[in-house]
């Protein structure tokens, strides 16, 4: 009897067409030794019908922002390829024109879709595919050379769970079970000129639950931005920045984005928040100690100027937007309010930007009688000059069945 060994798909140099079983190891070329200037190397890897893709990061470091491994997960029916490579050039040519990606990342049909696009040095969760097929394209440019990447792949059951946490920057998530997300490096300070991007998806039926343990970055520069779906294209659920307390919240649907911005000056803890699977959807939290948001009601919550009740800073430019349902209109009740006097302003208008009709613009110290929006939004802005600054101003916003005509304010003397 003869058994049968298939050879192995690694790929040492740059780009191939692989296939598992039995799997293998992809490296960035002459790794462990860096790579070279204007690589571009493409590989597709297939496994069998009712299989998926797994990929093991051991190693990635590249230059970050130039050079980039980017991973995308091809439909099954949306390319054919060889089941040898005795015909490399045309299938390889197939293989990447058919997964057809734009050039934004996103892919030009509903099947295919980008799962990862990495850079700098991370840690890469393990990722998997939801097809049996995987395309991976590096590419560096004219400039600076790192040691590059090693990875291995194999197949796996289609109902293997993909790993869920992410210590690192970014990555593709699943619940159930669920899993922790930090900043990198947490509990330590996270880097300068970060960019992590994570998707969340829990079964069709359910919706996404985060938790935040911590939140400290840094305030009105550093933004931790929360999608209600896939991809940024989607709602914008959340924009948080500074130290806050978050409450738990939900999407609407099955899958939330996530990304994490920071600049090159200063860095701090970051963040750490679980997600897991649920089946009782929970509004997003409305407060807005910061600079700024989308906010909706109910539940309602509360805006202070930055830094409140300490003073607000020079040339401070915030702006909110406050939704309810359809049927009603926003509430602002003003606790306080107190700002340079014709220079720095508080304005609000009647709609959903600053297009809408103007309700009121805000000066001074005054007193601001409760008031309502006639429609089912209120566009907020707060402009501070480069001189004085006070304590600010704190409102409290909510839904209501009630319009409440504009009231001017009245100057306290």
């Amino acid at each position: 009897m003869i058994t049968v060994i298939a050879v192995p798909t690694s790929a040492p140099g740059c780009g191939g067409i692989l296939t598992a079983p039995p799997g293998g190891t992809v490296t960035s070329p002459n790794y462990p030794e860096n790579y070279g200037n204007d690589e571009t190397c493409e590989w597709m890897i297939t496994v069998p019908e009712e299989s998926v893709v797994l990929l093991t990061f051991d190693s990635f470091h590249l230059e970050d922002g130039s050079d980039y491994l980017e991973i995308y997960e091809v439909a099954s029916d949306s390319a054919s390829y060889a089941e040898d490579s005795s015909d490399y050039s045309s299938s390889y040519d197939v293989a990447s024109d058919s997964a057809s990606y734009a050039e934004d990342g996103s892919d030009s049909s509903s099947a295919n879709r980008k799962l990862q696009s990495l850079t700098g040095q991370v840690l890469v969760n393990n990722i998997i595919s939801t097809s049996n097929q995987i395309f991976v394209r590096f590419t560096s440019d004219e400039s600076t050379t790192a040691q590059g990447f090693r990875f291995s792949y194999i197949d796996t059951a289609s109902d293997t769970a993909a790993p869920t946490s992410a210590p690192g920057c970014g990555g593709i998530l699943t619940a159930p079970p669920g899993g922790t997300v930090t900043s990198p490096n947490f509990p330590d300070n996270y880097g300068n000129e970060e960019y992590c991007e994570w998707t969340i998806t829990v079964p069709e039926g359910s919706v996404v639950l985060l938790t935040f343990d911590s939140f400290h970055i840094e305030d009105g520069v550093d933004h931790l931005t929360i999608y209600d779906g896939g991809s940024d294209s989607d709602t914008e659920l959340l924009s948080l920045t500074g130290e806050t307390s978050v409450h738990p919240f939900t999407s609407t649907s099955n899958q939330m984005f996530v990304r994490f911005t920071s600049d090159w000056t200063f860095t701090l803890q970051g963040f750490q928040f679980s997600y897991t699977d649920t089946d009782t959807a929970i509004a997003a939290p409305t407060i807005a100690p910061g600079c700024g948001g989308i906010l909706t009601a109910p539940p309602g919550g509360t805006v202070t100027s930055p830094n409140y009740p300490d003073n607000y800073g020079n040339e401070e430019y915030c702006e909110w937007t406050i939704t309810v349902p359809e049927g009603s209109v926003v509430l602002l009740t003003f606790d306080s309010f107190h700002i340079e006097e014709d220079y720095d302003y508080l304005t609000i208008y009647d709609g959903g930007s600053d297009s809408d009709t103007e309700l009121l613009s805000l000066t001074g110290e005054t007193s601001v009688h409760p008031f309502t929006s006639t429609s089912n939004q209120m566009f907020v802005r707060f402009t501070s000059d480069w001189l004085f600054t006070l304590q600010g101003f704190q409102f409290s916003y909510t839904d209501t069945d009630t319009v409440r005509g504009r009231v001017l304010a009245v100057p306290d003397f």
